[in-house]
C-alpha cells in the first residue's frame, strides 16, 4: 500500500487566489500534482516560495505555489500607478 502526503496548492484563477490542500500518492512530482488537478500550467513554480522544477518530487506538508509571467516591471508599474489607473471625472 502506498503512502499518502498532504499538499497545500495556491495559484490564482480568473482574478482569484486558489488555495487547496490535497492528498496524493508519495513519490508524486510537481508535474504529477498539476495533471492529478487537472492544471495545464505553463508558468513558474515553486515550493514555499523557492522555484522548482516540474520534476521536483512533493513531499508531506509541502506548499506548492504556481507563479504567473510578470506583464510588466513592478517598478514601472508603480511608476504608471498599476494596471488599471482610473481617470477621475468630477460630479
Amino acid at each position: 500500500m502506498s503512502m499518502v502526503i498532504e499538499v497545500q496548492v495556491v495559484y490564482r484563477m480568473n482574478g482569484q487566489v486558489m488555495d487547496q490542500s490535497i492528498s496524493i500518492p508519495s513519490g508524486y512530482s510537481i508535474k504529477d500534482c498539476l495533471s492529478h488537478l487537472k492544471l495545464n500550467w505553463f508558468g513558474s513554480v515553486g515550493i514555499w516560495g523557492e522555484h522548482a522544477q516540474v520534476e521536483a518530487v512533493l513531499k508531506d506538508g509541502d506548499r506548492l505555489e504556481l507563479y504567473e509571467d510578470l506583464i510588466m516591471d513592478p517598478k514601472e508599474l508603480r511608476k504608471t500607478g498599476g494596471l488599471l489607473k482610473c481617470k477621475r471625472t468630477k460630479k
